[in-house]
């Protein structure tokens, strides 16, 4: 046996020996999908074994999703786990209004109760299900901490102002935490106990993210920042831009869509979107990459004024004079699609190209 071929063993048995890097999401039937992205894109750049905890209102029960994704997790050789949540707790905690009528509607509060759901662990990474993460997160799992800091995580975008309402020394996004749920213990902190009380006492000074008030002012002193490449709050805006978030030149760990509209959503202006479907691409959903791209050319064809209606059905038809070069590997990633509209002076032959760039 060769002496390289041993060196690859040994570093192979070093990296399982290691404790994995547990990870907390919460997610529904409606959102699986984009939680699988999250996992994936974990799991495909993270240099140790993943253990995933997810938090549930619900039994677990076997749902098509869900199983989708136990046997996604297995393919990599990560664990998953699933813990039920007992969302009395939650009672009088105020509810965001587009979730009033939402089963779901307490799923923002859940991170706040990881000290006593997961009794077992000492350290968790809590993440939102809009985010891909191309970074490795061990790098983030294995930073130390001070003796008085108890959770990590970058500014928030608006961290200046809702700081100042608050009245807190730091202000972050909730979308990424570090817990270190050994210090919530030994600091004997009972997080909803005291989100309780903040709720009877300040409510009129908070603002319409309550669960992320309520994180920054309980952990008030006791918070580490990061620099913003583990929470890159990308919105495609010159604001963005600006803070960095959507600066390309610097390096990114962690992408978080922040922006109402979502990577899956047409409209979405962030820089970062093909990412989402270039993990997308690995996951039991990756049938969506075509139909998002089949949308996306209707809708460019029809929006191109200089066509007339009875060419856009001819377009959609696909009749023989119509020539549509898509050119698209499968196991490959797309990075950027290019349409472009063209016909010949005869007017007889129209030919949209698309290329995609593949990674």
């Amino acid at each position: 046996m060769t002496r390289p071929f041993l060196n690859i063993i040994r570093n192979c048995a070093q990296i399982t020996m290691k404790n994995p890097i547990n990870i907390c999401l919460s997610f529904d039937e409606k959102y699986a999908q984009h939680a699988a992205v999250t996992m994936v894109s974990l799991m495909k750049n993270s240099s140790r074994k993943i253990h995933f905890y997810i938090i549930d209102s619900e039994p677990s029960g076997i749902t098509e999703s869900r199983s989708k994704i136990v046997k996604l997790v297995e393919m990599y050789g990560a664990e998953i786990s699933f813990r039920t949540i007992d969302l009395s707790v939650f009672e009088g905690f105020p509810i965001w209004l587009p979730m009033q009528n939402s089963p779901n509607k307490y799923v923002p509060y859940y991170r706040l109760c990881l000290a006593e759901l997961l009794p077992e662990l000492d350290r968790i990474i809590y993440l939102d299900t809009d985010i891909v993460v191309p970074g490795d997160i061990a790098k983030l799992y294995d930073l130390e901490l001070a003796e008085d800091q108890i959770i990590a995580g970058v500014n928030d975008m608006d961290s200046g102002e809702l700081k100042e309402k608050i009245s807190t020394s730091a202000y972050i996004n909730s979308g990424v935490i570090l817990f270190d749920l050994a210090a919530i213990r030994r600091f004997n902190l009972n997080v909803v106990r005291e989100c309780i009380n903040i709720l009877q006492n300040f409510r009129d000074r908070m603002s319409l993210n309550i669960d992320q008030d309520l994180i920054n002012i309980i952990f008030n002193g006791h918070i580490k920042l990061l620099d913003i490449s583990w929470n890159a709050q990308s919105v495609g805006t010159p604001r963005g831009f600006k803070l960095g978030y959507d600066d390309k030149s610097i390096e990114k760990n962690i992408i978080h869509f922040i922006a109402s509209h979502k990577p899956w959503m047409f409209k979405c202006k962030s820089g970062y979107q093909h990412l989402y479907f270039r993990y997308l691409s690995y996951t039991p959903w990756r049938l969506k990459c075509i139909k998002y791209l089949f949308i996306k050319i209707i809708k460019f064809i029809f929006e191109k004024k200089n066509i007339s209606a009875t060419q856009k059905i001819i377009v959609v038809f696909g009749l023989p004079f119509l020539n549509v070069q898509l050119r698209m590997e499968t196991e490959k990633f797309i990075d950027s699609l290019d349409l472009r509209y063209m016909s010949t002076n005869s007017n007889q032959k129209m030919i949209l190209q698309i290329s995609i760039r593949l990674h």
